[in-house]
C-alpha cells in the first residue's frame, strides 16, 4: 500500500511570545520555546532535551512517520520485518512524468507506470496529481463521511490573475481566489477586506479581524510601530502573530515575512518553479529532498526564498 505523505512546516505557538536559538549539543524545549539550529534537531521538546545533529538518508531512526529525526526532505520510514523501527527515507517528491522505479516516490495518488510517475486514472485527488500548469478541480469537494474520495475531478489548466475562481488552489502563482477572483498577492491596501491567513495585504499590513455580532470581519491594517518595540521575553505586548526576539527586543512577524525581499524571493523562486515545469510540494519553511525537481533546478531560489521570507519564523535557519 503506497503511504500519501507531504511536506508540511509545523508552526508551533509560542506562548511566551519569544524565542532564542540554542547551538549544536545546547538545550533546546517548546517552553520556553528554544529551537536548535539548522541541521539538528531536539531531542525532547517538552522536557531537558539536547540539539543533537540531524540523521541523513539511509541512518536507522526511531519517530515512525515524523521527520523530526531526519533531514531535509526525509522522514522515518518503518522496516517490515526489520530489527530497527525504521530508516530515513525521502518523503514522495517526484512529480507526473517524471522518472522513478517505485510508487512510493511519486507525488499524490500518481503510480510509478513505465519508469514515469503517471496518473492511473483521468482523475485526479489533489493538485500533486496534476502538471504545475494546471489544478485539480477536485481538491476541495462536499464532505461526505460515508465516500472521503472526490470522483469525476479532473486536471484543468491554472486560472490567471483576473479569472473567476471558487478555491485558493485553482490560481496561478503568487495569486489567491479573493472574493471570487484570482487576485496578486500583496496587491490589497490598508482598509480593504481581506481573509484571514492569505497574503493579501500589502507591505508592512496585516489581516485585522473583529467580531460584530457573532460575524467576523477582516481588513487589511497597520501596525503602530511603537507598538513592536521594547517587548521582553515574560510579556505579552506583541500582538497576535508576532514573537518578541529577545536579541533586539522587537515584535517580529511570527510566520511568513511580509518585505519587498521576501516577495521579490517568492515571485522568483515560483517562476523558477514553473520554468522547470515543478510541481510544488512544499508548504511552510520545509526544505525540499535534494534529488527532487525543486531543488535540482531551483536550490539557490528555494533557499533564498526561505532565508528571506522566514528568519523570523521561531525556526533557526
Amino acid at each position: 500500500m503506497k503511504i500519501l505523505l507531504t511536506v508540511f512546516s509545523i508552526l508551533i505557538v509560542v506562548c511566551s511570545a519569544s524565542f532564542k536559538c540554542s547551538v549544536p549539543g545546547g538545550k533546546c524545549s517548546e517552553y520556553p520555546y528554544v529551537p536548535c539550529p539548522k541541521g539538528y534537531y531536539c531531542s525532547d521538546m517538552y522536557e531537558n532535551g539536547t540539539c543533537l545533529q540531524e540523521l541523513k538518508l539511509g541512518d536507522n531512526c526511531t519517530e515512525l512517520f515524523l521527520s523530526r529525526e531526519c533531514g531535509d526532505g526525509l522522514f522515518c520510514q518503518t522496516i517490515p520485518f526489520g530489527n530497527t523501527p525504521g530508516i530515513c527515507s525521502p518523503f514522495s517528491y517526484l512529480g507526473i512524468g517524471e522518472n522513478c522505479e517505485k510508487d512510493d516516490k511519486c507525488l499524490g495518488t500518481l503510480q510509478c507506470i513505465g519508469s514515469k510517475c503517471t496518473s492511473p486514472t483521468q482523475e485526479c485527488q489533489n493538485n500533486f496529481d496534476c502538471p504545475n500548469d494546471q489544478y485539480c478541480d477536485g481538491s476541495i469537494c462536499p464532505y461526505n463521511p460515508e465516500d472521503p474520495v472526490c470522483h469525476n475531478t479532473t486536471c484543468k489548466p491554472i486560472k490567471k490573475v483576473g479569472d473567476k475562481c471558487v478555491n485558493i488552489n485553482e490560481c496561478e502563482i503568487n495569486s489567491e481566489c479573493h472574493n471570487g477572483v484570482c487576485s496578486p498577492l500583496y496587491s490589497l491596501q490598508k482598509g480593504e477586506e481581506c481573509t484571514e491567513h492569505h497574503d493579501l495585504c500589502g507591505e508592512s499590513l496585516y489581516c485585522h479581524c473583529d467580531s460584530v455580532d457573532h460575524q467576523i470581519f477582516c481588513k487589511c491594517a497597520q501596525f503602530d510601530s511603537n507598538s513592536l518595540k521594547n517587548c521582553t521575553g515574560n510579556d505579552y505586548r506583541c500582538p497576535d502573530r508576532y514573537l518578541c526576539d529577545t536579541d533586539t527586543n522587537e515584535c517580529v512577524y511570527s510566520f511568513l515575512s511580509k518585505t519587498t525581499q521576501c516577495q521579490k524571493a517568492k515571485l522568483q523562486r515560483d517562476q523558477c518553479y514553473e520554468k522547470n515545469d515543478c510541481v510544488n510540494y512544499i508548504e511552510g519553511s520545509s526544505i525540499p529532498y535534494k534529488e527532487s525537481c525543486l531543488m535540482k533546478h531551483c536550490e539557490k531560489e528555494t533557499l533564498n526564498y526561505n532565508k528571506q521570507c522566514y528568519l523570523r519564523e521561531g525556526v533557526c535557519l
